[in-house]
């Protein structure tokens, strides 16, 4: 346990082993940065202590919660790592959760996403701009149809590398995130297809490009240009407010809502479907249970005044 290894041997034999799936390097940079500051405050012990884990947790008076998780959710994970090899026997301080956004998802229409689908194979070509217009025309309805098939979030798909995405297994792996929770996204059979003839016809123009929805320089487009495009074809034919983010709510509803006439595997479609969407706890995706008309149905109907034991109402 504690003080059988260093915290130096057990910080270099974490990041190597998350080698392996390209660990995030402000990840790395912010587990150095601890690292080299408890050196430096304790310069005598080799260790890794409760003193060092609290100190460096607490919230700073200049830190705003999000930039506080941001650079605590690193060595968090470390820690968590370093509990379950029994490299230590120290405790891990619960941190607080940053407030939820009150924001209530869109439930889409099968026409609204007709509609919406149909407007962005509609996007005309730029002969001014050429090279970006033929981009914006191949990548809008692919990475929003990618949105929508799979769950993933927007900074998913806009962050994503094309050294991620196997085109010959269909499996994305999820490298850059919302926090620290690296995953795995299996492609329908429809979906890979589409993704193999866009990544052709990107290659004829980008033959060597790193980024899988490039910018004309092979740089990751600014989360404006998601909201950018998909304001431009939603409101092309519908009127409903929405946002490009709803399309992985839609993805979590839709699945449980086909969970029906189903009895112990329920459990194994929650878990891969918490393990596909990036949810860092099976307490997040049973939030969609909550708000999920058949699902909910079907569980009241058999379950009577048991039903709100079995899903409570969760607050937003």
């Amino acid at each position: 346990m504690n003080g059988q290894r260093s915290f130096e041997d057990m910080l270099n034999s974490y990041l190597e082993n998350r080698k392996i799936s390209k660990f995030k390097e402000r990840s790395t940079s912010s587990l150095k940065t601890f690292f080299n500051t408890c050196r430096r405050n304790y310069p005598d012990n080799p260790y890794l202590t409760q003193e060092m884990i609290d100190i460096w947790i607490e919230k700073r008076d200049t830190e705003r919660p999000a930039s506080h998780m941001a650079r605590i959710g690193p060595i968090v994970a470390f820690l968590h790592h370093a509990l379950e090899k029994e490299w230590i026997d120290l405790v891990i301080p619960v941190t607080k959760r940053i407030s939820p956004d009150p924001y209530i998802p869109h439930a889409f229409t099968d026409e609204e996403l007709f509609n919406f689908f149909n407007a962005c194979e509609e996007i005309e070509i730029n002969i001014l701009g050429y090279k970006s217009s033929w981009l914006r025309k191949m990548e809008v309805p692919v990475f929003f149809r990618l949105l929508y098939s799979t769950g993933m979030r927007p900074m998913e798909a806009r962050l994503l590398r094309r050294e991620n995405v196997n085109l010959s297994t269909g499996v994305i792996a999820i490298i850059y995130t919302k926090g620290y929770n690296e995953h795995r996204v299996v492609l329908h059979d429809t979906m890979l297809r589409l993704l193999i003839e866009y990544d052709n016809s990107v290659s004829q123009i980008m033959p060597s490009r790193k980024i899988f929805f490039p910018t004309v320089d092979d740089k990751c487009h600014h989360k404006s240009w998601v909201s950018r495009q998909f304001n431009e074809a939603w409101h092309k034919y519908n009127k409903a407010s929405t946002r490009a983010g709803d399309f992985r709510h839609f993805y979590a509803f839709s699945n449980i809502n086909n969970w029906v006439n189903t009895g112990h595997e329920v459990h194994d479609k929650l878990l891969a479907l918490s393990r596909s969407m990036g949810h860092t706890s099976l307490r997040h995706t049973m939030y969609y249970f909550s708000i999920a008309d058949t699902f909910g149905d079907i569980i009241e109907k058999h379950n009577g005044k048991s039903f709100d034991n079995v899903i409570p109402n969760l607050p937003d």
